[in-house]
């Protein structure tokens, strides 16, 4: 009777936990997906200059408490006017800021993209 159980060797292992020559998504030719989680919040700690998380910090890293951000085609980009439209939102009497093209305050649109501001 043929044994049905073959022992693994370290390599078999190591390749299995690494996903290769294994039957995951690498051995059929796909790159593994990496999830990054969206940033929604500014590290007041990194403002500081005292983030110990560095790079596996969960909240943003700015140098600025605030952050204006477009979302264009499913991507949050940093807007360029970030100060400009700032100081404009912290004006109660605007409702959209002087920056062009217009970020409009009362729907968070910029045209027809959505906008977001970050903030700590």
């Amino acid at each position: 009777k043929e044994d049905s159980h073959r022992k693994l060797s370290t390599s078999d292992i190591s390749a299995a936990v690494c996903n290769k020559n294994g039957n995951g998504d690498e051995a059929r030719g796909k790159p593994r997906q990496k999830h990054v989680k969206d940033k929604t919040e500014i590290c007041m700690f990194f403002i500081k200059g005292n983030c110990r998380h560095e790079d596996r910090c969960f909240k943003a890293h700015d140098k600025m408490p605030y952050r204006w951000q477009v979302q264009e085609d499913g991507q949050w980009t940093d807007l360029p006017d970030n100060e400009t439209i700032e100081e404009d939102y912290c004006d109660p009497k605007n409702t959209y800021s002087t920056s062009s093209p217009p970020v409009h305050f009362d729907t968070m649109k910029l045209g027809e993209n959505k906008v977001r501001r970050l903030s700590t």
